[in-house]
């Protein structure tokens, strides 16, 4: 993938890791701003330098799967299926540790499972991973660039 530019805007597609081709994540900069974009991948084997906002998908906890596998509420087939194609908290908090999150000032959790994840654990869990502002995205949430502290 090569960057092209919209504007001020200088945009990086980059392949994810999602079992289709075609899914793209994307490192877009705009003066001192650097937005980190991706979802439906299972990893990121990149590293960006001067992220200043993140926008990425924290799919489901590991632990939390597995007990819903344990209990019967998934079957294999289904926890196979969402550890092959989504990033996991854990996953992700490894992404943070390999990345300079340094200029980082706030990070939005994306697309997170409605039965495998649990949005208040992973804001505090990210939050104190990183000492970043946490947002968690839902359906209803319009994110408004003016209202951002970058």
């Amino acid at each position: 993938m090569r960057k092209f530019r919209i504007g001020e805007f200088t945009i990086l597609p980059f392949d994810t890791k999602h079992g289709v081709s075609g899914s793209l994540g994307f490192f877009i900069q705009h003066k001192n701003n650097n937005i980190l974009f991706f979802t439906d991948t299972l990893y990121l084997p990149y590293k960006f330098k001067d992220i200043t906002n993140i926008l990425g998908e924290i799919n489901y906890s590991e632990s939390i799967l597995n007990e819903k596998l344990e209990l019967g509420h998934i079957t294999q087939l289904q926890a196979n299926r969402t550890v092959s194609t989504h990033m996991s908290l854990e996953t992700f908090l490894d992404f943070c540790r390999a990345n300079d999150l340094s200029h980082c000032n706030n990070i939005v959790l994306l697309h997170l499972s409605s039965s495998n994840s649990n949005a208040e654990q992973f804001k505090k869990i990210v939050c104190e991973a990183t000492g970043k502002n946490v947002l968690v995205a839902d359906k209803n949430m319009i994110i408004s660039l003016d209202s951002m502290p970058f």
